[in-house]
């Protein structure tokens, strides 16, 4: 594979163009145009596009329309929370695998996002930092 399709979303550029012919007057044949339809959701966030080979943007090409992923450092979670995301996500990725070890966790499971919200709850506690609710930790929960 070329070095340039690597990512994936230059190999569905050049997939879906590679699918397309033209005819005389440079112009996308209707016939050859395969329309892709992209979406997908995180927590109560989603988005949802339909990109149209030769007509619309493609999808490399509003690859900056994603919101940028919020990471943070272990350290930080590990050690010195500053924020309610810091507390929830310190449940999620380090406090789940201690507890329930060999268990995937299921956001989409109700009594699995009570016990994160419990547990960064406690944590937030400890660390006194205010402001917390079960809505915020749907929202932090990044699968």
């Amino acid at each position: 594979m070329p070095k340039e399709l690597h990512e994936p979303w230059h190999w569905l550029t050049a997939s879906l163009n590679f699918l397309l012919e033209y005819d005389s007057d440079d112009k996308p044949r209707d016939e050859t145009i395969k329309p892709l339809v992209d979406g997908g959701t995180e927590g109560f966030e989603g988005h949802a596009r339909v990109i149209i080979p030769g007509v619309t943007p493609c999808f490399e090409c509003t690859i900056w329309l994603f919101p940028p992923q919020v990471k943070f450092p272990l350290c930080t979670l590990a050690e010195t929370p500053r924020t309610a995301a810091h507390c929830i996500e310190y449940a999620h990725l380090i406090k789940w695998d201690e507890v329930h070890s060999g268990e995937t966790f299921d956001p989409d499971d109700p009594e699995h996002m009570k016990w994160i919200y419990n547990e960064a709850v406690k944590r937030a506690e400890l660390f006194g930092i205010p402001g917390f609710t079960y809505s915020l930790t749907q929202v932090f929960v990044i699968v």
